[in-house]
């Protein structure tokens, strides 16, 4: 079993908190809100660790437990706060998965129990995940606060969260919660102190949370520290070779539409040859360096000098023999010289086309490297 990479920490975030501060705690591999198989797809490269606080509740499958089992039993860290990751803690504790902060302690102890607790309505990943309903755990902390700060007296605390529970999870925010409790009876002296007092009194327990599995996971990868030896056996049953099939289903989709794109990226460097010298004259360095030349191709044929000619003089605007004579003199160059990278340029184009797939790799491998993958593959993405 390969080890973990202690450089390496994947969290799972959406709406609990705005990705800017979470990096500002953590320098980790971001990815949106867990589905089910996300997970184990993120266990599947070895990180050191897996934080998981945002995860999807009605519109997909929600995270499984048995891939937090088995990123246990392969010597991950997982760590699960605030949303999601505080239910899926409280549920596999005892197996080894680490909760952190006070949502994950209210399920742990029974305090909270229904799922709802935590759900809020968002925005999609273009807006950041924007919250557009207030999760009830938010309400329950500020409400909370506020009794402790004598804003409210127990009572009317306690039929503000009654009112905030009796809606739907889409539904709810202090206005609406604060309407309902109204309409229960809430005094308006009391609505007036709660509404004055909230703008500077509104706690947000889900950001507290998340902040503190971050600060924790920071302090777990600096550490190194392996993950204790479970307790279990991981069993592997039919319902989890079905779910791994799908992954590595869905990781095979994409592996062929990164194929495509290379296809695309290579089908632009041949449409261009001029302006892929540099490209490949990289690529075969790249192959050389790898031990690729073995042996010295015979002397080019003539057609295949010119053919190396044209590429030059086209590429350096060289119109005729005046101009490609003032150009070899402002490099200091001879015809002699100008005969050997003709020929050597020649010997690389013959030798890569008997061997297109390794030097097919080697543009790749260049233009990935030069950071010029993207401009490429604009280019060929104009061919189709």
């Amino acid at each position: 079993m390969a080890l973990p990479d202690t450089r390496r920490c994947i969290v799972f975030l959406g709406p609990s908190l705005p990705l800017a501060q979470a990096r500002a705690l953590l320098d980790a591999d971001y990815r949106p809100p867990a589905a089910q198989g996300d997970l184990y797809r993120a266990a599947l490269s070895r990180p050191f660790a897996i934080g998981l606080i945002d995860g999807v509740f009605h519109a997909q499958p929600s995270v499984w437990h048995k891939e937090i089992l088995w990123a246990l039993s392969e010597g991950i860290h997982v760590l699960g706060a605030a949303s999601m990751g505080a239910l899926r803690a409280s549920e596999t504790a005892a197996f080894g998965m680490v909760g952190v902060g006070r949502i994950y302690e209210a399920y742990r102890d029974g305090v909270l129990e229904d799922d709802d607790e935590v759900a809020l309505l968002h925005g999609p990943a273009e807006t950041g995940w924007l919250p557009l309903s207030e999760p009830l755990v938010n309400l329950r902390a500020t409400l909370d606060a506020a009794q402790a700060a004598g804003v409210l007296a127990p009572a009317d605390a306690q039929r503000v969260r009654a009112a905030a529970r009796s809606l739907y999870y889409p539904a709810r925010s202090f206005d609406a919660a604060l309407d309902v409790a109204l309409e229960q009876g809430l005094a308006a002296a009391a609505a007036a102190a709660l509404r004055a007092w909230w703008p500077l009194g509104r706690l947000d327990q889900k950001a507290a949370d998340a902040q503190a599995l971050l600060r924790q996971l920071a302090g777990l990868a600096a550490q190194g520290r392996p993950v204790p030896q479970p307790a279990f056996r991981f069993e592997p049953t039919l319902d989890w070779a079905v779910l791994q099939a799908e992954v590595e289903a869905g990781e095979d989709a994409r592996d062929e539409a990164r194929c495509e794109e290379d296809r695309q990226v290579l089908a632009a460097l041949a449409r261009d040859p001029a302006g892929a010298a540099a490209v490949q004259a990289a690529a075969l360095a790249r192959m050389l360096a790898d031990g690729g030349g073995h042996g010295e191709p015979p002397w080019p044929e003539a057609t295949e000098l010119l053919a190396q000619s044209q590429a030059l003089c086209a590429r350096h605007g060289l119109g005729d023999e005046v101009a490609v004579r003032r150009w070899l003199a402002e490099q200091h160059a001879s015809r002699d010289d100008l005969m050997r990278w003709l020929a050597t340029q020649a010997r690389a184009a013959r030798w890569a086309a008997s061997r297109p797939g390794p030097f097919d790799q080697a543009l790749l491998d260049e233009v990935k490297a030069s950071g010029q993958y993207r401009h490429w593959l604009a280019r060929g993405a104009g061919l189709k």
